[in-house]
């Protein structure tokens, strides 16, 4: 959840703790080069009010929400897209129009999703695959079939991931984890029951988590040893279908296979393409396009 809702949504406020909150879901980026003594003045409140509020919202003081805050605020600020991720088009569209939306959607989302990536973050998450036997891929619905599509990539180039075929047989998989595995857990909201008990199950085996997730807080963020951000424009519910957070999951599964890959490149491109050559063997190619030079 954003920290914006998370603010909104709090309950059980005191007068003053809801003065805070009120102040500065108002001031927004003001907040910026406003002190916690700025704050507490401005609101009529005192400092450990400030700090109550913070730790109320699950933060360790006023700086780190404050930072959190506007952070995000900066995120939504600057990635403010054309195209609206939940509606991207409406019933008066011809099918160019909805061509023309869908293209830009993707577009906006693959700029926004390497937005939020970062070199240390990912090369923490790339030395988690690294290091391990086997990755335990976790997710529910669309990001379980984008699961399986990563396994099959990761496994053709050695690297063995595993991903139960029904999804309700993720609690029971954790029997099959060894202490020097990983886990993957794929989730937009970081919070559905099952993504819950798959980490606490893994936790409860010392096994490190990798998370893709939506920005904001959750308990899969919360938990996770490194986290990657799923762009974040869509609602759970009232949109056409999952456009944006499926490219933006798909596009950071791609990033961790390609950037694997290339720890041994030449090996694993001489792997996969004599393993191809042999699969694909009795292949014709149609065009010259399509034609391996031998």
């Amino acid at each position: 959840m954003l920290v914006s809702e998370s603010m909104k949504n709090i309950k059980d406020l005191s007068v003053s703790q809801k003065a805070v909150i009120d102040f500065m879901l108002v001031e927004k980026e003001n907040l910026k080069d406003m002190t916690i003594q700025d704050i507490a003045m401005k609101t009529y409140t005192s400092p450990s009010t400030l700090i109550r509020v913070a730790k109320k919202l699950g933060y360790n003081g006023f700086v780190e929400l404050k930072e959190a805050y506007l952070k995000e605020i900066e995120y939504l600020h600057c990635h403010i897209n054309q195209i609206d991720a939940n509606i991207p088009f409406q019933s008066q569209d011809n099918i160019m129009d909805i061509s023309y939306k869908i293209a830009t959607l993707q577009k906006e989302t693959i700029d926004d999703t390497l937005s939020l990536i970062d070199h240390d973050t990912l090369r923490r998450a790339l030395n988690l695959i690294k290091t391990t036997d086997m990755i335990h891929f976790c997710g529910v619905s669309f990001s379980h079939l984008l699961g399986e599509n990563f396994a099959l990539k990761m496994s053709r180039i050695g690297k063995k991931v595993f991903i139960s075929h029904l999804e309700q047989e993720y609690l029971y998989s954790t029997s099959l984890v060894s202490k020097n595995d990983m886990a993957l857990i794929v989730s937009y909201s970081g919070a559905l029951p099952i993504i819950k008990n798959m980490v606490d199950m893994y936790k409860a085996k010392n096994i490190p988590i990798l998370a893709i997730t939506s920005y904001g807080q959750s308990y899969l963020r919360s938990q996770a040893d490194v986290t990657l951000t799923i762009t974040t424009k869509e609602k759970m519910y009232s949109k056409i279908a999952g456009y944006s957070n499926e490219t933006s999951i798909k596009l950071l599964l791609d990033i961790l296979y390609s950037c694997f890959f290339a720890l041994d490149y030449d090996k694993y491109l001489k792997e996969k393409t004599e393993l191809s050559k042999i699969v694909e063997a009795n292949k014709i190619a149609p065009t010259e396009i399509l034609r391996e030079d031998d």
